[in-house]
């Protein structure tokens, strides 16, 4: 509410707010609005006539009054004061002095309704619009704190800047035609932010033999794009599975990420990698004749390979450096042999195995060839090779001892009494 105190002729030029904090001086023959807390504001008249008497609304009090001074003889002495104080609902004139002039009794002046605002909250749009019913000629709007801010005749209101997260308050003020000015409609946004979906869950079956394995992930957004190694980021697409075109062996990654309707991508991106190796080679078949008197025997296995693995009666699995494998000593019996075997770029084959018996050497004695009798004292005594044999000893008479003569044939005795002896011989592998 606001209260005409006096009528006079209206002046859009000094047709004005105040928010009055200082002594003023103002002009007859003008409208003056004053918003006021609860200090006395004192104005100062200069040129005052009884007929050119100013019109004063007071717009706002607080239980602060304005003072009239007058500066020069007229309607204002200069030593006399007008108070017009609001107390309550009444605005009262006070003259403390013999100054008089007409006075309208507390005329309200109606001023427009404070429009309704609308707006949508919460939200996660930075800059929001504001609109409000129309009750008035002119508005101004501010959000906040902010100095007041003219909209002119506009029922809508989007800030020109990004507002903070968190919540705003809007105002508005609706003014007539005269620009007085009426309560205050507000509306409180809330900005939040953006909620984005998570980031997928891939899933691909990994090593693999296939060439166009098939990524698959959990339905996080609306769409989603891939990026596969290097390259760029694909299309959006509502698919939740890619196949990649065939690729060479080795290891490929793939980044998703998911988006909402209105295109806001999630945070980063996951990302899962697949090993693609070749077929596993088939398992090797492994050879040594059996059975076999070599306890250090060789196995052989099938060539074509990259890597080869063997082991004996499941032990540890050692490894080759071709596809061959020497064992050290191993005990007279049976005994199987495993190997497996891959490629650089794949798993390991099957296992081949085979069962060999290693057995004891048998040496057959060695047939003398006959002496005959001779007067030689150092006879020389010669005997057949046998099979397997890598040396032999000979002894003389009772054969307690034996004498090694290596890896041949024959043996020359030293000089030997003229009676009859008898040779033994016997060989070793």
């Amino acid at each position: 509410m606001a209260y005409k105190l006096n009528s006079g002729k209206f002046d859009y030029l000094n047709n004005q707010v105040k928010k009055i904090t200082e002594d003023i001086t103002v002009k007859p023959y003008g409208i003056y609005v004053f918003e006021i807390g609860s200090e006395d504001i004192e104005v100062t008249v200069p040129i005052a006539k009884e007929y050119e008497v100013p019109t004063f609304v007071l717009y706002k009090t607080q239980g602060g009054k304005v003072v009239l001074k007058g500066t020069e003889d007229g309607i204002f002495d200069g030593a006399d004061t007008i108070e017009i104080v609001n107390v309550g609902q009444n605005v009262i004139l006070k003259n403390n002095g013999n100054s008089s002039f007409d006075v309208d009794d507390g005329v309200d002046i109606p001023v427009p309704n404070a429009p309704v605002v609308s707006v949508t909250s919460p939200t996660t749009d930075k800059t929001p619009t504001f609109t409000y019913t129309n009750t008035g000629t002119h508005y101004r709007v501010r959000i906040g704190a902010e100095d007041w801010r003219d909209n002119v005749a506009n029922l809508s209101y989007t800030p020109a800047s990004d507002l903070e997260l968190g919540s705003h308050v809007f105002s508005v003020q609706a003014t007539d035609d005269d620009v007085n000015f009426g309560s205050t409609g507000s509306k409180t946004v809330v900005i939040e932010a953006i909620s984005v979906p998570n980031n997928p869950t891939i899933s691909v079956s990994t090593p693999t033999t296939d060439t166009t394995p098939t990524f698959t992930w959990t339905a996080t957004g609306t769409y989603y794009q891939t990026k596969f190694d290097d390259g760029a980021w694909s299309a959006s697409t509502t698919d939740t599975s890619f196949t990649p075109t065939e690729q060479a062996l080795g290891t490929h990654t793939l980044k998703v990420r998911a988006s909402d309707d209105d295109i806001n991508w999630s945070d980063g991106e996951n990302e899962v990698s697949v090993t693609i190796q070749a077929v596993a080679p088939i398992a090797p078949v492994l050879t040594l004749d059996t059975p076999t008197t070599d306890l250090t025997p060789t196995i052989s296995m099938t060539a074509g390979a990259d890597d080869y693995e063997i082991r004996v009666d499941s032990g540890e699995w050692l490894t080759t450096l071709d596809n061959t494998y020497t064992f050290p000593e191993l005990a007279l019996g049976e005994h199987t042999f495993e190997g497996r075997a891959k490629y650089t770029l794949s798993d390991w084959s099957d296992i081949g195995s085979l069962v060999v018996t290693l057995i004891e050497v048998v040496i057959n004695p060695p047939t003398i060839n006959q002496l005959a009798d001779t007067g030689d004292t150092t006879p020389t005594v010669t005997w057949e090779a046998v099979a397997g044999a890598t040396s032999y000893e000979v002894s003389i008479d009772d054969g307690s001892t034996f004498i090694d003569v290596g890896n041949v044939l024959e043996y020359t005795y030293a000089e030997q009494a003229r009676t009859g002896r008898k040779t033994r011989k016997r060989c070793f592998n």
